[in-house]
């Protein structure tokens, strides 16, 4: 979840509307408002109303199928979409043999169970549904068994499993959620197998000042990761965004997330942004520990 090379601040607002090529799919004009989710284990946000999105993890082996139909009905009271983030981990008899393995193992229907019963869980849900699986794969980290590994094998299972899933519940959206690094590229399924395109984001202000000497605002770090998705003209969402610094930080970040208009004018494909409001479950490299992500969702409230 690191950040990629920092920009030129001063020149951000002349990149945004210089580099961007044209938009491609007439269903995006004119863009819909920006909407906001959360991930919210702690229900923290349980009341808040300007949330449309309610995100969980659930990892496919073992499968709680009750943790996810709870959530989903917890998600329908509240009037929100269900995402829900699939780490697809190998069957405990095959861990050892890798991520390699099980990415060909998913191409060849050896994990059909996993996807089934993770589908029909889905294709139950009252609500809209997103599928968000293997997310962050290009990144380069042993975190997840699925990342960082051939592209062809994951762009193979990623298609099996949208292939499969579509025909259980033809209803769930696709989110394709790379980290949003430069070799994004080569993870691609292609268009036909992504509705929307996710991305990760975390604005961490000892990160800032460690690597760049100053804290950096949001659309400068949004920017170089939108850069990179922006071409596959998919409405995207920022699937994981986390916020942790002093005070002064985290309200300048809110604010400016929380500026509808001007992020829809800079980022025209931005459809939803979902908090991430839990402490890292990781350790970030070079002694910066877990970071702590949660915000008082009164912060929210109280901006325009």
């Amino acid at each position: 979840m690191a950040f990629t090379a920092s920009v030129d601040h001063a020149n951000i607002d002349r990149m945004e509307t210089t580099a961007l090529p044209p938009r491609q799919d007439p269903v995006l004009q004119p863009p819909p408002p920006i909407g906001f989710g959360v991930y919210d284990p702690a229900d923290a946000f349980k009341s808040a109303t300007d949330f449309r999105i309610e995100h969980v993890f659930v990892a496919w082996e073992p499968f709680d199928a009750g943790k996810l139909r709870q959530k989903a009905n917890e998600a329908a009271k509240r009037g929100r979409d269900l995402m829900v983030t699939v780490e697809p981990w190998p069957k405990a008899s095959r861990m050892s043999r890798g991520g390699d393995a099980m990415l060909r193992e998913i191409a060849q229907s050896r994990y059909d169970s996993q996807i089934d019963r993770v589908c029909s869980e889905l294709a139950r849900s009252s609500g809209r549904t997103l599928l968000r699986w293997g997310h962050e794969m290009e990144a380069a980290s042993d975190r997840y068994p699925w990342a960082h590994k051939d592209p062809a094998s994951f762009v193979a299972a990623f298609r099996h499993v949208v292939q499969r899933c579509r025909k259980l519940s033809p209803s769930t959206l696709i989110v394709w959620s790379p980290r949003g690094d430069g070799d994004l590229r080569k993870y691609y399924p292609g268009p036909d197998y992504v509705d929307y395109v996710g991305v990760s984001l975390w604005g961490l202000q000892k990160w800032d000042r460690k690597h760049g000497g100053r804290d950096r605002a949001f659309r400068e770090v949004f920017w170089e990761t939108y850069r990179n998705v922006v071409a596959y003209a998919k409405p995207v969402i920022i699937s994981e965004l986390g916020i942790s610094g002093d005070e002064g930080y985290v309200d300048r970040w809110l604010t400016e997330i929380m500026d509808r208009e001007t992020n829809g004018a800079k980022f025209p494909l931005l459809r939803t942004i979902v908090y991430f409001n839990d402490k890292e479950p990781h350790y970030w490299p070079k002694g910066f520990g877990s970071p702590d992500w949660r915000v008082d969702p009164t912060k929210f409230a109280a901006l325009p």
